[in-house]
């Protein structure tokens, strides 16, 4: 005899209509803060990991740079992302407050936007305006770091330039991600404020 799965005691299942459900909008809201959360995590791990290279590539091409370890180029990217992090993490501690500060973390994802935006206009003035190939830019500090470690490690004899290529396809794709995933984070937040709204009425 086929089973029909259990029950709870006192009820064999056919009542299932007439049990209370979750509103749609309620679950929705929940689901859309764990989604916020999660775009707030990788937009922190983004920038987190465009200042490790950068300072790791600056570390391991200082012996041959003429400007030390950090000059003011890479300092001003590493600053930036910083200050986005710092916003990403703001943004994070608002949206796990109980009175969930949405007004908190559109403003911080506003400003990290900006602030990707402007790290990749950086990026682009490097790699495309500047007349000496753009290393100035974090692609280049990044491929002296990859070159140097190929060359330590692996015993190939390879420069800067031939991992450049690579390494600007790595940062225009962490460009798009500190913009996209604050104006993500924006986008989600007016949708739960819409669902807060529809909710108190």
């Amino acid at each position: 005899m086929a089973s029909k799965g259990s029950y709870v005691a006192g009820t064999d299942g056919s009542d299932y209509a007439f049990r209370q459900r979750v509103v749609e909008r309620y679950s929705s809201m929940v689901t859309t803060r764990r989604r916020v959360k999660s775009l707030l995590y990788v937009t922190m791990i983004s920038h987190v990991g465009f200042v490790a290279f950068t300072l790791l590539g600056k570390f391991l091409a200082s012996d041959s740079s003429k400007d030390g370890f950090m000059d003011p180029n890479a300092t001003s990217m590493c600053v930036l992302s910083f200050l986005g992090f710092f916003l990403g993490a703001n943004a994070l501690r608002a949206s796990q407050s109980k009175t969930n500060k949405w007004a908190t973390v559109k403003a911080c994802a506003l400003a990290a936007a900006s602030l990707g935006a402007l790290q990749g206009a950086k990026g682009t003035y490097a790699r495309v305006l500047e007349s000496n190939g753009g290393v100035n830019g974090a692609a280049w500090i990044w491929s002296e770091g990859v070159a140097f470690l190929y060359r330590k490690f692996l015993g190939w004899n390879v420069a800067p330039g031939q991992m450049h290529p690579l390494c600007v396809n790595v940062e225009v794709l962490v460009e798009v991600l500190l913009v996209l995933l604050p104006l993500g984070v924006y986008g989600m937040c007016l949708g739960i404020e819409s669902l807060s709204k529809k909710k108190n009425k």
